[in-house]
């Protein structure tokens, strides 16, 4: 009995041993990895003159809004291109769940013209390319972007109702 109890002691110490230093580094990893998503954010909003105002960075995707000029910055590091939106030209913004069977394969805002033509597709989540532990997370912040799109447009709209030019 006395053997049972020193050896899950020593198994117990060697696993902290191994996991500690193993979670430890890869909280670190995260970190640097959003850092660096913001450096970027920030420095595409700097090139496109840009003041972020609202911003959210997920796991390898980030997005801002410039509310003054009604600019959305979208940057999906699996991705070359990075999204630049100007809201002034926007009329609709949904957000799409495209689901196979019990999975959810992505989730999309896709942004229309007054024409309802098809400008933009901002990818939140896309299956295997994208963390599937963070997906509520992410269907969160997609929803929360497409009312925060939605309120920029219908602001715009007002204002030019009103003969106010932005």
């Amino acid at each position: 009995m006395e053997h049972t109890m020193e050896n899950a002691l020593i198994a117990g110490i060697l696993l902290s041993v191994i996991i500690i230093p193993f979670f430890v580094i890869t909280q670190k990893s995260k970190k640097q990895r959003k850092v660096a998503l913001a450096a970027r954010l920030t420095d595409l909003a700097d090139k496109t003159n840009c003041q972020i105002t609202q911003s959210d960075l997920l796991d390898t995707k980030a997005i801002g809004l410039d509310e003054n000029s009604q600019t959305i910055l979208f940057i999906d590091t699996n991705e070359e291109n990075n999204l630049i939106i100007d809201l002034t030209e926007i009329s609709t913004c949904n957000l799409l769940k495209k689901i196979d069977s019990s999975a959810i394969n992505s989730i999309q805002l896709h942004i229309k013209d007054k024409n309802d033509k098809l400008l933009h597709v901002v990818p939140f989540y896309k299956r295997f390319a994208d963390n599937e532990s963070h997906l509520s997370i992410v269907a969160k912040t997609a929803e929360k972007w497409r009312l925060l799109i939605e309120r920029t447009i219908n602001e715009h709209k007002s204002l030019a109702i009103n003969g106010i030019r932005s």
